[in-house]
């Protein structure tokens, strides 16, 4: 920088300085012709002064940077570039959500399960279980008000949780004769009430639970129980299966499916839901594909199927009516499908073979393989299996077949020789 300015200052003074006008315009007019030499890029930011033993002074503006753009280019600015930029095609879909089918959101039902139902109807009409006699929906003072009742229904589904029917009933025969109302609850001791009780699992805990209740309801409810699921489910010792049931019987109102062990149990066993977890998980897979109007009643039905035939223990599946269309009936007393569910499966494969016979007729008509065995399928009537397999031998299936045709005497001593 030093060496520019100190070559400036020389040949400032080697020109004759005729007027200060004439020294100013020559050293603006070196400024302008410097100011296009080459400088390093290192002092292209910092302006460079001339100046003159006259006192004029001339500043070169520093270098700006040339855009790569050319001078016909317009401006893009960040704002409009999605604008011109090309935008993408959007693909169509082949198949909506909106547009699916029903049976495409529906799980599909377990085979054979209507006729089960009628076969389990049946045999409970002819064998009576003690949910039959003395379930909760029974235990309550129909004559009483209407309050009232529904609190000795939800009592006595309390009550009930791993309990049997008859210790419930007796339980609850003693809390009426005491006296079964919310007021009266909230009044007697918490050790009376464990008294009362005596018999039926975890009477303590029910104690405490019982005597809860009855606060809150007096406190929160105007002394009724709840209309809600969330209602219910939110009182002391009341779980998912007792509001359920509570709903059904007390309100009459029927909001879901209510599971309990004997449910649970039974349909997993008969094929209706697979590997279900908890009673949570069996509502849900049963509520998927069960009618609604067969909500309520399946928890009768199969709760008393399990008092009766379909114990825990020991599984009478001897007895049993619905053991064809169970997979677990089958597989105990070895049994076969019945022709309904035969059928049904004959049709599923007859339809799944035409497919694929029709993908694979080009490629086998265009097969040089010609001594190879073909494969007809031939449809068969209900009582027959579902699918016959015809196939046209060669040579060596017919040596096959003669080898089958022998007894195992004679296939032993083809062997030894």
């Amino acid at each position: 920088m030093s060496g520019v300015k100190n070559f400036g200052d020389r040949c400032v003074d080697a020109l004759p300085l005729s007027s200060s006008s004439s020294s100013s315009s020559y050293v603006s007019s070196f400024a302008s012709s410097a100011s296009t030499s080459t400088v390093p890029s290192s002092t292209t930011s910092v302006p460079v002064a001339l100046t003159s033993p006259s006192g004029a002074v001339a500043k070169i503006a520093p270098k700006r940077k040339r855009s790569s753009r050319s001078s016909g280019d317009l401006p893009i600015s960040n704002s409009h570039t999605a604008d011109l930029l090309p935008k993408p095609e959007k693909r169509s879909r082949s198949c909506s959500s909106s547009s699916r089918s029903d049976s495409q959101k529906r799980p599909r039902e377990p085979e054979g399960w209507m006729d089960a139902w009628t076969l389990i109807e049946e045999m409970r009409s002819q064998t009576e279980a003690p949910v039959d006699v003395v379930g909760c929906e029974m235990l309550g003072d129909q004559s009483a008000e209407p309050a009232v009742f529904r609190f000795q229904t939800l009592v006595a589904l309390m009550l009930s949780s791993q309990t049997k029917d008859e210790t419930t009933a007796a339980a609850m025969q003693r809390l009426r004769e005491y006296g079964l109302t919310v007021d009266r609850v909230r009044e007697t001791s918490e050790q009376r009430i464990k008294e009362l009780i005596y018999g039926v699992g975890f009477h303590n805990r029910k104690a405490e639970y019982i005597k809860r209740t009855a606060d809150l309801l007096a406190e929160q409810h105007q002394g009724d129980i709840p209309r809600t699921l969330r209602g219910l489910v939110s009182l002391p010792g009341v779980g998912p299966k007792m509001a359920h049931l509570c709903m059904q019987c007390a309100w009459k109102e029927t909001v879901g499916i209510g599971v309990d062990v004997h449910v649970h149990r039974i349909s997993g066993l008969l094929g209706w839901t697979r590997k279900a977890k908890n009673p949570e998980d069996t509502r849900a897979q049963l509520e998927a594909w069960l009618p609604r109007e067969r909500w309520r009643p399946i928890n009768k039905l199969l709760v008393g199927l399990g008092q009766t035939v379909c114990t825990s223990q020991r599984p009478r599946c001897a007895d049993c009516l619905a053991a064809p269309y169970c997979p677990t009936g089958r597989r105990n007393l070895r049994l076969s499908k019945p022709p309904s569910l035969r059928s049904t499966s004959a049709s599923a494969s007859a339809s799944a073979s035409s497919s694929t016979s029709g993908s694979n007729k080009s490629s086998s008509a265009s097969s040089p393989l010609t001594s190879s065995p073909t494969f007809s399928l031939v449809a068969s009537s209900a009582s027959s299996p579902p699918l016959k397999v015809k196939m046209e031998s060669t040579s060596n299936d017919h040596q096959s077949s003669a080898t089958d045709e022998q007894t195992p005497h004679q296939k032993k001593k083809a062997r030894n020789q």
